[in-house]
């Protein structure tokens, strides 16, 4: 059996992809977090709680892995464009740090999640894992530097690894961070909702289940293979659809208020994911209506207003 652990198991992708792992039975399972409820803890996982930059907490979590999901991240693409050496403090050093001690602990694999979104730049094309690089913000920056790491890392402490693009993910467990849920929240305080530039700006949006089921193949495949793989839908929307499939979802006229695009929004990004669905041949993705109104009810009901 191979021990698995993931780090960052309670954030948005962590959560998703620790519910796809918990139905694996022929792995040893562990989460690191901040923290956990009680009320949801499995018997048969391990639980470790503590802080990524606290290297005594990782270390301890680290023993005996063998594969090493590190879904966790500090930032976002807008947060850090203003100040772009807080990316680095915030992610990209504590990430050295830890592929250090993955080395220390004798760590087969590890499973980074990266940016699709924001990695190549912006494209006509559905880009693929062979399109070049273009990171035009401090986060995407750092991604692209993280995986390169990964890459020293293979070639100093032979620790293997795979490294996932992610397009656009969402989901009912996103909180404050997406334009997805940025706009639920918004509706439920009765607040007009933010559209950045004219609304053409198209993303390539997918279910973090989707996500988090294609990331499994880290746990299936030879633990020496190493390899870099776009996660996407295949299908670019705009702003402006997504609006529209957000209206027909909740049934509510909202207001808008329109603002200038920020430098660092591409115009166009989709991603082309052939190679990794080529281990999915029968894979469906949810469709993003189905996938927004399952968004919207589960903030209905567990992300009241302030206002009630």
């Amino acid at each position: 059996m191979k021990n698995v652990l993931i780090l960052g198991a309670n954030g948005f992708i962590g959560t998703y992809l620790r519910m796809s792992l918990e139905k694996e039975l022929d792995i040893n399972l562990s989460l690191f977090s901040r923290n956990f409820n009680n009320e949801d803890k499995l018997q048969n996982v391990k639980y470790f709680t503590g802080d990524f930059n606290n290297q005594e907490d990782i270390s301890k979590a680290l023993e005996q892995q063998d594969i090493v999901y590190h879904v966790l991240t500090q930032s976002t693409p807008p947060s850090t464009y203003q100040n772009p050496s807080e990316d680095i403090y915030l992610n990209l050093i504590p990430f050295i740090n830890f592929l250090d001690l993955c080395s220390q602990k004798g760590v087969k694999k590890v499973v980074m999640c990266s940016s699709g979104g924001t990695i190549y730049g912006p494209s006509k094309d559905p880009v693929t894992e062979l399109d070049l690089t273009n990171p035009l913000s401090p986060y995407a920056i750092v991604k692209q530097s993280m995986e390169n790491f990964l890459k020293y890392a293979k070639n100093r402490y032979g620790i293997n690894y795979d490294i996932y693009r992610i397009a656009n993910p969402y989901g009912a467990y996103q909180r404050n961070q997406g334009v997805l849920s940025a706009w639920m929240n918004s509706i439920l305080e009765d607040q007009p909702i933010l559209l950045l530039g004219d609304g053409q700006a198209v993303r390539d949006y997918i279910h973090a289940t989707d996500v988090a089921k294609l990331m499994g193949l880290s746990i299936t495949k030879d633990i020496e293979d190493c390899d870099t793989y776009n996660i996407g839908s295949h299908k670019g929307r705009s702003l402006l659809e997504l609006l529209q499939a957000l209206k027909e979802v909740t049934n509510k006229d909202f207001k808008i208020n329109h603002q200038d695009q920020r430098s660092c929004d591409l115009s166009k990004i989709v991603l082309n994911s052939n190679k990794i669905l080529t281990h999915f041949p029968d894979h469906s993705f949810i469709d993003i209506n189905d996938g927004i109104e399952e968004m919207w009810n589960y903030y209905k009901q567990n992300f009241k207003s302030k206002k009630s």
